[in-house]
């Protein structure tokens, strides 16, 4: 037979307590409870990454670098374009200067000079100044110096 059916079943909560292990004092439960709450890192506030913690790191650490690589690409793009920009604003400025001398070059030809060896000189200047703005931005300011070579 079994304990439940050899005692008469008055009461359910002396059934209980009948059942237990007395052998075990509380104090021992108690302090077989408290090691189990110390040890427990969730009860005793200790903060542990779950194992694969490691992997969202590494997930992290990825979009970290796909954002960095993101605005370098971006960065790289805007120095073009400033580069470009400047280019042509250079390019403007020369053609701008070369129209200038051209324009100045070609008024020293009406002029009456007694000598015709100041105009060659100024001449050669200008070549000198052409050559080297078509240096700076590789414009067509040799085809400027050709046309004017000819003509003198």
């Amino acid at each position: 037979m079994s304990k439940q059916e050899a005692k008469p079943q008055s009461n359910s909560s002396d059934f209980l307590l009948s059942e237990l292990n007395d052998s075990v004092s509380s104090s021992e439960n108690d302090a077989e409870v408290a090691s189990k709450i110390s040890s427990d890192p969730s009860v005793s506030g200790e903060f542990f990454l779950p194992s694969d913690s490691h992997e969202n790191t590494d997930h992290y650490e990825e979009d970290a670098i796909n954002k960095i690589l993101e605005i370098k690409s971006e960065v790289e793009h805007i120095e073009q374009q400033i580069s470009d920009y400047e280019r042509e604003k250079l390019q403007e400025v020369s053609k701008k200067i070369e129209e200038i001398l051209i324009q100045k070059t070609l008024t020293l030809d009406n002029i009456d000079t007694k000598s015709l060896d100041s105009v060659k000189e100024l001449r050669k200047k200008y070549c000198c100044l052409c050559s080297r703005l078509s240096e700076i931005n590789g414009c067509q300011t040799e085809i400027a110096i050709t046309v004017f070579v000819i003509s003198s």
